[in-house]
């Protein structure tokens, strides 16, 4: 009885010490409960009111992140290990809270959206929901709160897609994106199911999980770590499971399209990254002889996603002349590339890949809402009809080639930067492993950037030009 008590007493101490590392995700959810008791209460009058306390929940939720910045790397395991709100989390969450911002300031320019007949108040209730599964999912450590975390994203989605609901294309594409992201969801939970047979524990960073991977055998375990990377590369929208982007890029409202294009990519990444250096931590406890064939097939697996999306997401871009469809394709395209930094991480740890999210965030989020604006104010959906878009928007046309070119990747933009940062963090990291796969990889890389230059930047080319 005594050591039952002592238990609970400890288990209800570490709970009771985790609540300051979640502080900023109360401010979410104090938020996301105000919006919902505004609504009900205030009626009318709400759409005065809601898009401020949407905006300010936000504002809060970034400023209370910036003054709780972690002061030690890493801190494992809050909440009983289910999260690691650590400096990598942090900084994601910015970036989530930078993007989502940026959306409730386009939602609230777009005729489309504030002239919808239900209103605009459970738009900012599920934007404010889905910010908190954003948050989450960039802390989420053990693999219930990384399935938890991605459901809390997903579900939210579906609804913003089909926010505009008599709009055909926008039902249409929640559809698919509710199948899609169904079938992603039951392969990663299969997957997860598979690997706690394995091991015994749902934690990938214990060295438990290690021990049970290599025990299991390499090629069964590489089998389950495929299917629970389906779902991570669902909501990447990686190669196989990117269908669902370039219509709903296209059918939910501009903003919404947006949002989705970065904001839950990024949160993404960061379950990615940390589910990725979980398993290298707690595999490189074993013996080299033990771990090796595991982590080259491991390797290979996400090597071969990020050729696959890059190819893919190129090619594809080529044939599009619908703005938004073009602009889904190259954030395939772009989700190789930062695939591609996952795999550069010994050598620089993955402050390349969050420099080219960062990066990536701006660029496509001024894509995004550029190509909803114009698409809103002057009617243009296609390359073609940006044609003399500088002499009738001229600051305009200039955002817009800018951070065309800054996709591409030319120099002297940022994007060239970024590209140019994880080439040269490949480069480091062959220098040091000797890999083949990152040979391979860096090819790869390589050659798509050159493809982008003269065929995909044929399309941004297009536009650049059209606009001119």
């Amino acid at each position: 009885m005594d050591n039952s008590t002592s238990y609970l007493a400890h288990q209800l101490s570490l709970l009771s010490d985790s609540v300051g590392g979640i502080l900023p995700e109360v401010v979410l959810i104090a938020g996301f409960l105000l919006a919902i008791i505004l609504e009900i209460t205030v009626g009318k009058r709400s759409k005065l009111i809601l898009p401020f306390a949407a905006i300010g929940t936000i504002v809060l939720f970034v400023a209370t992140t910036l003054l709780l910045w972690p002061a030690e790397v890493p801190t494992h395991g809050n909440f009983l290990g289910m999260i690691t709100p650590d400096r990598f989390a942090a900084y994601m969450k910015l970036l989530v809270g930078v993007g989502t911002v940026l959306a409730l300031l386009a939602a609230q320019q777009s005729t489309k959206l504030r002239t919808e007949a239900k209103g605009m108040g459970e738009y900012y209730i599920v934007l404010l929901g889905m910010a908190v599964g954003m948050a989450f999912m960039t802390m989420a450590q053990n693999l219930v709160m990384v399935y938890l975390a991605l459901e809390m994203v997903s579900l939210p989605a579906y609804a913003l897609t089909a926010y505009a609901r008599l709009r055909n294309k926008s039902a249409e594409a929640a559809l698919k994106y509710v199948i899609y992201g169904c079938f992603a969801s039951g392969v990663m939970l299969y997957g997860i199911s598979w690997l706690y047979g394995f091991t015994g524990t749902l934690d990938p960073h214990s060295a438990a999980f290690g021990e049970g991977l290599v025990a299991a055998g390499v090629w069964p375990v590489t089998m389950m770590l495929v299917l629970v990377l389906g779902g991570f590369a669902f909501k990447i929208g990686a190669l196989p499971f990117h269908f669902w982007m370039p219509d709903v890029m296209e059918g939910a409202p501009h903003p919404v399209a947006s949002l989705l294009a970065v904001a839950p990519k990024v949160a993404g990444f960061a379950m990615l990254i940390r589910f990725f250096a979980s398993i290298h931590h707690s595999i490189a406890l074993l013996p080299t002889e033990d771990v090796q064939g595991l982590m080259q097939n491991l390797s290979w697996v996400l090597a071969i996603l990020a050729m696959g999306s890059m190819l893919l997401g190129n090619l594809a871009a080529l044939r599009q002349d619908n703005l938004r469809r073009m602009l889904a394709y190259s954030s395939i395209a772009q989700t190789g590339y930062i695939l591609a930094g996952v795999l550069f991480f010994q050598s620089s740890g993955f402050a390349v890949v969050m420099f080219y999210l960062t990066i990536y965030l701006c660029m496509n989020m001024v894509a995004f809402l550029l190509a909803g604006w114009l698409e809103e104010e002057a009617g243009i959906k296609t390359i073609k009809e940006l044609k003399g878009l500088s002499a009738s928007l001229p600051m305009v046309a200039f955002i817009t080639a800018l951070a065309m070119v800054s996709l591409t990747g030319l120099p002297p933009t940022a994007g060239f930067i970024a590209k140019l940062r994880l080439f040269l963090a490949g480069l480091t990291e062959y220098q040091s492993t000797g890999q083949v796969v990152l040979v391979v990889l860096l090819i790869a890389v390589l050659l798509n950037t050159v493809l982008s230059l003269f065929t995909i930047c044929g399309s941004r080319a297009r536009w650049s030009l059209a606009i001119l």
